[in-house]
Parts: structure tokens; sequence; C-alpha cells
């Protein structure tokens, strides 16, 4: 198998407003946390430094983090043993053949098309960019944000040192800016992962912000850019300062950025919807993460896949939760 799960336990560290609504969400969901003051957290982790006033609601080892890298070679290698094949390649558009009675899917760099009577796009936040759509005036209502990441690289040392820590969210944490973070700058969400070893073989501890550092992408041009930048560096400066608050003994080898682009729905839900108009076959989207698509993608191709295999709706969510929401003068009323 493939391990693709970091199980070192989760924490939310916040507001007891923000705390209530967490545990009645896990207890729906039939999973028990514990809630801990933030006196008591800090006395479990002394390598951590946080504000006594607030609430931790801790999560067992079952729950941590994910690896996009490992997640996406596990499902590709489950598809695999299940009969998949699988083509790499870049779809550069898709035609219907009505002769046919099925779609051409065309590759870049490549001569020959495939030919499908069901296809399912899950293209990410490159949806907002790139349409492949057999009607070209066909485009979803989204929005497209950057993120900026901060991980700071540790010592094999200190990695063991911090080996307790947990995934943290943390929420209106801090009233006043730590040192380095302007006095303007209203900070209210960061997600921190513990250290990780990478592909290259280094340890890295990864702080991640929430809404406070969003900038729309307009374009193509600027959705490239962004990835080859190095993200905000204001929301590298705040987020860098957050680990050493949060981590007083830190102590990074070095110190680098990184970027991604989040899609977010009209709903704040996936879209996982029939697209309207075609005729030489049936198409779907599953797309729009809001920021939480890794981690969800299991359950999100799941509902995908029963829906393509029975040609309708077939999960005990209603339908409308992941109805996709159109622009476009081609409009119709979904086929599915």
């Amino acid at each position: 198998g493939v391990l693709c799960q970091g199980s070192c336990g989760n924490t939310q560290y916040g507001r007891c407003s923000l705390s209530d609504q967490l545990v009645s969400n896990c207890q729906e969901a039939g999973v028990t946390p514990m809630v801990i003051s933030g006196r008591e957290f800090t006395a479990k982790f002394p390598f951590m430094s946080l504000p006594a006033d607030c609430t931790a609601v801790m999560e067992s080892h079952e729950s941590g983090y994910v690896s996009p890298r490992r997640l996406v070679k596990a499902q590709i290698r489950m598809c695999e043993k299940y009969g998949c094949h699988i083509v790499c390649g870049i779809v550069t558009a898709i035609n219907e053949d009505h002769e046919k009675k099925c779609f051409q899917l065309m590759l870049e760099h490549q001569l020959a098309s495939l030919q499908a009577k069901n296809v399912l796009l899950a293209t990410g936040s490159s949806s907002k960019f790139i349409n492949i759509f057999p009607d070209q005036r066909l485009a979803l209502k989204t929005i497209a944000l950057t993120q900026t990441v901060v991980l700071l690289e540790v010592s094999d040392k200190q990695a063991k040192e911090f080996i307790t820590m947990p995934s943290l969210l943390l929420d209106d944490v801090w009233a006043n800016p730590g040192p380095g973070q302007a006095s303007h700058i209203s900070f209210h969400h960061t997600y921190i992962l513990p250290p990780i070893q990478y592909p290259d073989g280094r340890f890295y501890v990864k702080a991640g912000h929430g809404k406070d550092f969003d900038l729309p992408v307009n374009d193509l041009h600027e959705f490239r850019q962004w990835y080859c930048d190095h993200g905000s560096k204001e929301a590298a400066v705040v987020l860098e300062s957050t680990l050493r608050r949060l981590l007083p003994s830190l102590q990074p080898v070095s110190r680098r950025t990184d970027t991604c682009v989040t899609l977010v729905t009209e709903s704040g839900q996936a879209y996982v919807d029939a697209v309207p108009g075609v005729s030489c076959g049936r198409m779907y989207v599953a797309v729009g993460g809001n920021g939480g698509g890794a981690k969800s993608s299991d359950e999100i191709g799941r509902v995908a896949a029963k829906m393509i295999v029975a040609g309708k709706w077939d999960c005990d969510i209603p339908a409308d939760v992941f109805k996709a929401q159109w622009s476009g003068k081609s409009v119709l009323s979904s086929n599915l």
C-alpha cells in the first residue's frame, strides 16, 4: 500500500464559540473529541506557546494530515488494480462526435484522440481559466483565490523534539500582532502542520492562511505567474512570525514559500453535477474544493462515480447541495 496519511492527531485552538461549533460537528459525525483548556493544552505540549484563555478541541491520533502527492499515487494505484487504464496527457479540447455518438478528447502533442461516452471533468483550479467544454460559451460560476504557504526547515534533532505535535487549526488566537506583523493586519485563521519529511529528505513545519491574504486570480496569465512566483511577501512574514510565536525554541535551518490557487464555488460546496446541453453522451463535473479538495477527494470522487454509473444522482445527500452554478448564454436545464 501507499501511506498517505500522517496520524498525529488534530487540534483546533480558539475562542469558545468556535470550539462549541466544532464539538457539535464532531458529535454529528460520530467523533468524540477531547476538550481541554488552553492551560492544559500547553502543559501537554510544553514546546508550544499559546494563549491560556482559549479552548483546545483535540481529535484522536486517527486524524492528522494528508500528503497530496502520496494520496494521488495511492488513488492511481487503486484505479489500476481494478482495471483502469491511465493515460498521461493534457486534454486540450473535448468535441462532440454526433456520428459516433461519443466525445473526442484531444490530447496535446498527440495526433490521436480518445473516445468516450462518459466524461468527468475534475480539473481543479484550472477550471476557471481553461475551458474545454464542447460549448465554449458555458462556464462555471467560481472564484480563483491565491494561497501562500511558508515552510521552515528544521533539523532532525528538532523534528524529534516536536514529534508529539498535532496538526493545528488556529482561530482568532492572538488579539495583538506578533513580531514582524503589521498592526493593521487582522489575522484570523491559520493551519499548521508538524515536522514532515518531504521528497527532498528534509523536515519542514508548514503554515498556511485562511481568507486573510486571499487575492483574486483574474486570468490564465496571472494563474500561471502565481505558480511560478514566491507568493505574498506580507503573508509569508505573518506566517513565519506565527510559527516562531507558536514554537519559541524553533531554530529554522532554511525557509521557503510555496503557492497554490483555491477554487471557490458560489455555494461553498463542491460542484458535482451534469454538464447541460450535451447530446453525444454524458459529461459531468467534480470541481471546486473550496480549500478542502485534497482531504475530501476520495468521497467527492465516490459520489461522482456513482452518479456516472447510475446515470442519475445516487447519494444520500440531496443533489441540490452539490448543484453546479453556471454562467453563459448556452446554459440549459441539467440533463442528469
